[in-house]
């Protein structure tokens, strides 16, 4: 089972309440923390956190995803017209912000990118109907529902351009895809209804469904969905997001321990909180993002306050080739004696076997009697041996 140490994202002047949203491969998290007049994005890095900008008269600001180039999405106050703090999407890139286009609608929101640096989000339009939105050289694009009036909101895409989310008919969600078209398709299985996505990797899609009165984390291959498992007395929970290795992270609430962050290694959910130093200090209540080398993005409380993190999985190293003697020597106990191991059953053997023409030989000696021995031919060492065994017969008689 891998195991994880508990790195604090540390705090900007003024902030608290960090929660980090996403991080990619190079190790690079984002997200937002509270500062005394708003919400605030953010990124880190190796254990520097930076403040992202915002338009001079905003107060709110978030980011949602990064992808490998180190480009941000997210959202921000139209703080450009004082007055009005619509959220508008925006991106930024080398740190430097830039709104995204609102076409015809009164606010938006970018909750992804992938590698190709095509952004998918949600904008309002003039007659409040919420419908998702991408972003890319070819322009914007509306994305439609299952049906023509159905509100939609699109979270997340993947390398292969693949957009997940939920379209809504006012009565329940269905959770969709997008995949070289601008119409969503329902997810497969029954799983769906009443279901909404949150992430998708490699067409491996991952989210939440509800199965009478509980919220449960499913997950979509292609063809059809499944439900995840929940910790023993849980009864609520959400999938949050996937990697290349198939991992998925997320929640479980419990009746006992409340909201705790996952981790899923397959259908079975596992307890981060079962994972790191119980010592460090943390209660982990939810996993919101990973990378494909395995960091994770959690939030939970530390020393009584809201705090943010990442779990890094410990390195074990390799094994090394080792000479025979030594893995011998190895699995048991040395002694100071030449050549003599006490083996985990706790017999004595000699390495080499021991010898009694060596019983009164120096020890800087041995060496060279040993090589004179071996030159001898057998029958010479029988007599030998045999002599031996008759004096020390003789003297014990005596």
């Amino acid at each position: 089972m891998i195991t994880y140490d508990v790195i604090d994202l540390g705090a900007l002047p003024g902030g608290h309440s960090y929660v980090p949203m996403a991080v990619n491969n190079a190790g690079v998290v984002v997200g937002f923390y509270r500062a005394p007049t708003g919400n605030r994005p953010f990124s880190w890095k190796a254990g520097t956190m930076t403040a992202l900008p915002i338009p001079q008269n905003a107060r709110n600001g978030y980011a949602m995803d990064v992808n490998s180039t180190g480009r941000i999405v997210g959202s921000s106050d139209s703080g450009w017209n004082p007055g009005n703090q619509w959220e508008q999407a925006c991106r930024w890139t080398n740190g430097v912000f830039f709104p995204l286009p609102l076409g015809d609608a009164s606010t938006s929101r970018a909750y992804g990118i992938n590698d190709a640096g095509v952004i998918v989000g949600t904008a309002t339009e003039a007659q409040l109907v919420s419908r998702g939105r991408r972003w890319s050289p070819a322009g914007l694009q509306i994305l439609t529902g299952l049906t023509q009036n159905d509100s939609t909101h699109a979270e997340a895409i993947d390398n292969g351009g693949t957009v997940v989310g939920f379209s809504n008919n006012l009565s329940a969600h269905t959770a969709v895809s997008w995949k070289g078209s601008t119409v969503a398709t329902a997810l497969p299985g029954p799983l769906a209804s009443g279901a909404w996505a949150h992430a998708v990797h490699s067409g491996l899609v991952v989210g939440t469904t509800f199965v009478g009165n509980s919220r449960r984390p499913a997950f979509w291959t292609a063809t059809t969905g499944k439900l995840l498992g929940i910790l023993p007395g849980g009864y609520w929970g959400d999938a949050h997001d996937v990697n290349a290795l198939g991992q998925i992270v997320g929640a479980v609430t419990t009746t006992t321990a409340g909201s705790r962050a996952c981790v899923w290694n397959g259908p079975i959910a596992t307890d981060l909180n079962a994972l790191i130093d119980p010592n460090a200090g943390w209660v982990l209540e939810r996993a919101t993002c990973l990378n494909d080398v395995g960091l994770i993005g959690c939030i939970g409380m530390l020393a009584g306050q809201f705090a943010g993190c990442i779990l890094q999985p410990r390195r074990i190293a390799a094994p090394k080739r080792v000479p025979p003697i030594v893995v011998q020597i190895l699995s048991g106990v040395v002694t100071d004696e030449d050549g003599v191991i006490i083996g985990p059953n706790g017999r004595i053997q000699p390495v080499p076997p021991w010898n009694p023409l060596l019983a009164r030989v120096p020890k800087e000696l041995r060496p060279l009697v040993r090589e004179l021995l071996k030159a001898q031919p057998r029958s010479a060492k029988l007599r030998r041996s045999n002599v031996i065994r008759k004096r020390r017969r003789s003297s014990r008689r005596e």
